[in-house]
């Protein structure tokens, strides 16, 4: 429904001119949903460290990540 993302974008954004903003930042938002396509992007939240996709992770498997990258960059 329209009006409920309006209501949450102005709850938990503060945007006061939805239909103003969503003009201005469709561009931007086009260029993220281009981007995510071609990096194959399936999910969110979706990380890239070290050029290694990581996606719908639990934060576990994110540290485990990061861990791992550290390990290989010693």
């Amino acid at each position: 429904d329209p009006d409920v993302v309006k209501r949450a974008a102005a709850d938990i954004a503060g945007v006061t001119n939805f239909d103003a903003e969503y003009a201005r930042v469709l561009p931007e938002i086009r260029a993220d949903i281009d981007l995510a396509t071609k990096l194959e992007v399936r999910s969110t939240p979706t990380f890239f460290i070290n050029g290694r996709k990581i996606g719908g992770v639990a934060a576990q498997a994110f540290e485990a990540a990061i861990d791992l990258e550290l390990k290989r960059s010693r």
